[in-house]
């Protein structure tokens, strides 16, 4: 049985985005560099949150949200 073809999309970006992108990919597929950007980003959010509640109060952390 065949595999199942993915479905593609093109999304627009700046021209110097563009230009900027190839040289930080490397030799990677654009799937897997786009990926592992969006994982590495989420793991920093996350990382950036638990830093902060261990440095202020309950009240600090709320202050920060308004």
């Amino acid at each position: 049985m065949p595999a199942r073809e993915e479905k593609h999309s093109t999304t627009s970006v700046p021209l110097r985005t563009r230009e900027t992108m190839p040289a930080a990919k490397g030799e990677m597929e654009w799937e897997n560099f786009l990926l592992s950007l969006y994982n590495e980003s989420s793991g920093c959010a996350g990382k950036s949150h638990d830093a902060l509640r261990r440095m202020l109060s309950e009240e600090g952390l709320s202050d920060i949200g308004h």
